[in-house]
């Protein structure tokens, strides 16, 4: 059996299976926990290091600092979830159309 022949053999099947897939492609993506750790060079970990020593043998309390965020950093992340939202968006409408695909189409009888 040819390849082809199996493909449109099992075409209702196939788009099905593809509809389903996208779908969970697109709830993992949505539900897809994105915030990774903060990138701290040596050297400003080694100075925060140095910084809570001194604090602890002063009796003061410890506070991390948080680096501020560039404003080009700023807009690279924003662009970037703009391109998720629109890339989830595709997902789930090419998914259901997968699945609206294999539920018109009819059976063959063989």
């Amino acid at each position: 059996m040819k390849i082809q022949e199996w493909i449109h053999k099992h075409q209702r099947r196939l788009s099905l299976s593809a509809g389903g897939v996208l779908i969970l492609i697109a709830l993992g993506m949505l539900f897809w926990d994105n915030r990774g750790t903060p990138v701290v060079s040596e050297e400003e970990a080694y100075t925060q290091k140095v910084e809570a020593m001194e604090a602890r043998m002063s009796g003061g309390a410890v506070t991390p600092q948080q680096p501020a965020e560039s404003p080009i950093m700023k807009a690279y992340k924003e662009k970037q979830a703009e391109h998720l939202r629109y890339t989830l968006i595709f997902v789930v409408l090419a998914g259901i159309g997968f699945l609206v695909y294999g539920l018109i189409t009819k059976k063959k009888e063989e």
